[in-house]
């Protein structure tokens, strides 16, 4: 009986001092909360989010370099698309403002 006893002490305080250790981490837990709050916590995980998304990002664009100059300078093509044909017209001798209209003498 002697070694059945030893052995519920051993296994008493086992259980206690990881019950102590339990109640220890949910304290931290509990005070970690009440300090942040929700929103503290909302906004720690979407910084977070954001924090990796950029570094993705930054990930890519190392990688792709080529294309996203291309693409940049598509787009930028694009918005500028009406001075250019101007220009482009001005400069081959075409007059925009006649385009697509024939001298009619008849009017």
């Amino acid at each position: 009986m002697g070694k059945l006893a030893d052995q519920v002490i051993t296994t008493r305080a086992a259980k206690n001092v990881a019950m102590a250790e339990i109640e220890e981490r949910i304290a931290r837990v509990k005070g970690d909360r009440e300090e942040d709050g929700i929103g503290g916590r909302i906004a720690g995980a979407v910084s977070g989010a954001a924090r990796d998304a950029f570094d993705e990002a930054m990930q890519v664009a190392d990688e792709s370099k080529g294309i996203i100059a291309g693409t940049t300078a598509l787009l930028l093509i694009w918005f500028l698309r009406n001075p250019v044909i101007t220009w482009l017209e001005e400069t081959l001798g075409k007059d925009p403002d006649t385009e697509g209209n024939d001298s009619n003498d008849d009017e």
